[in-house]
């Protein structure tokens, strides 16, 4: 038994264009490459509905190329956040020594600079100022 001859992508479309641009007639081009008509046919009809997708791999492109350009400022504002977090920390804790956070007696314009600044830019990290942890 004769193995099945497989054609490329490229190979059917350069054939099913030379039928449809009027090159070639299909039985030329049937003949030309030893094709049964119907796959030909075949071929055509898959062809033409997807045509105009050759065309969408620009939306695609220009999608992706959004969501990674939404990504890289995510990342670049989470790192902010980190930094201001980190700083705060540490100056939290070099200025109220063992305790958690500043007493009222002992804060200054410092001390409630880095508390706005800390809360404006990471909510989620000044939660916890009230509540006696040690960060």
């Amino acid at each position: 038994m004769r193995q099945r001859r497989q054609f490329s992508a490229e190979f059917k479309a350069r054939v099913v264009l030379e039928v449809l641009s009027g090159q070639k007639r299909a039985a030329e081009v049937c003949r030309e490459h030893q094709l049964k008509p119907d796959l030909l046919s075949r071929w055509k009809a898959d062809f033409v509905p997807q045509a105009s997708t050759v065309f969408q791999g620009d939306e695609r492109t220009q999608r992706a190329e959004q969501r990674i350009a939404e990504l890289e400022r995510l990342v670049g504002r989470l790192t902010l956040e980190l930094e201001v977090a980190k700083k705060a920390v540490l100056l939290s804790a070099g200025s109220s020594g063992s305790r958690s956070a500043p007493t009222c007696a002992r804060r200054t314009h410092r001390t409630r600079w880095r508390w706005s600044v800390l809360r404006s830019t990471c909510p989620a990290a000044v939660s916890t100022r009230g509540s006696g942890a040690a960060w």
